[in-house]
């Protein structure tokens, strides 16, 4: 029997869910102005961007949160995208230093 491999040794740990930094940044992604901005943009948009789904929409920042600070809570950075197409985007170009390039080419 194998013992137990804990945190980083472990073949399915997740460095970004598990640091102390991703908990920051899950306080600060959860704050009341981006609840209102979420809100918002699934407001002006009511359909998914890539497939026109009108159930299940998540809101999706074109240019990465974590990079572009400026653009955080800017509407034009985000857009609806239901949870397949958000979960697919993310599939294929990971989650971070995301680019409008990126979302145009998806």
């Amino acid at each position: 029997m194998r013992p137990t491999q804990v945190g980083s040794k472990n073949p399915n740990w997740r460095w970004w869910i598990q640091t102390e930094n991703s908990k920051k940044i899950n306080k600060e992604r959860n704050t009341k102005d981006s609840r209102i901005w979420r809100k918002n943009v699934l407001k002006r948009d009511k359909v998914c961007t890539i497939c026109w789904e009108t159930e299940n929409l998540e809101a999706h920042h074109i240019n990465s949160w974590k990079q572009n600070i400026e653009l955080r809570t800017d509407e034009l950075n985000w857009v609806c995208l239901c949870k397949y197409c958000h979960h697919i985007f993310h599939k294929q170009y990971w989650f971070w230093n995301n680019t409008e390039e990126q979302f145009n080419e998806f």
